[in-house]
């Protein structure tokens, strides 16, 4: 709303220069530049509306509202620009070009799994199972962070929907919520000689 307020701003000088340029005080030869200065400015505040800044502490989900095609049938997020909630996600600091009738930017907080607990993860999208499949594969400790990564797991990852077998341990994590559902459940340790019954 604030960048919204700026643009009015950039545009109202802008008007006030170029009917400035049409009278007889100014220079003919400072016309160009003053009128240069209004195009400038009213540039500048269209640029500042595409402004999004993500907290430190947040991740920025990103929706596409117009300006691209719809997803397939059965998809959920968007790897290739269509309309929809993105795979990428925003990452803390200033962005650029994120205009305000074609994106919603949500802000959440990143995922954190205390000690003693660890997240169960269900992906919403990607690839079905196969059949009598009730996990997805375990993912490697070299692929597990990239995979943590809608774009990555939705593409070369090959993904699979619903529950995975890999969890995520104790720590932080910018997640794509549109993607990743977490549970977090307290980790349960089965000593030396003993056996978990479930």
């Amino acid at each position: 709303l604030m960048f919204f307020g700026v643009l009015v701003l950039c545009v109202f000088i802008a008007l006030i220069l170029v009917v400035v340029s049409f009278g007889q005080r100014v220079h003919a030869g400072l016309k160009p530049v003053v009128r240069g200065l209004a195009a400038a400015l009213v540039l500048a505040g269209v640029a500042m509306c595409s402004v999004v800044y993500v907290p430190s502490d947040s991740v920025g989900i990103v929706h596409k509202n117009m300006l691209g095609s719809s997803l397939k049938e059965g998809k959920i997020i968007a790897v290739n620009g269509e309309m929809g909630p993105q795979a990428e996600t925003l990452p803390p600091g200033i962005h650029l070009w994120y205009w305000p009738l074609v994106y919603n930017v949500d802000y959440e907080p990143l995922v954190e799994i205390e000690s003693g607990m660890v997240g169960l993860i269900e992906a919403a999208d990607g690839l079905p199972m196969d059949e009598g499949q009730l996990f997805a594969p375990e993912w490697t400790p070299a692929e597990f962070q990239g995979m943590l990564d809608a774009r990555t797991f939705l593409t070369t990852g090959k993904g699979r929907k619903g529950k995975q077998v890999s969890v995520l341990t104790p720590g932080r994590y910018r997640l794509n919520s549109r993607l990743f559902r977490i549970t977090m459940v307290e980790q349960t340790e089965i000593l030396q000689g003993e056996v978990g019954v479930l």
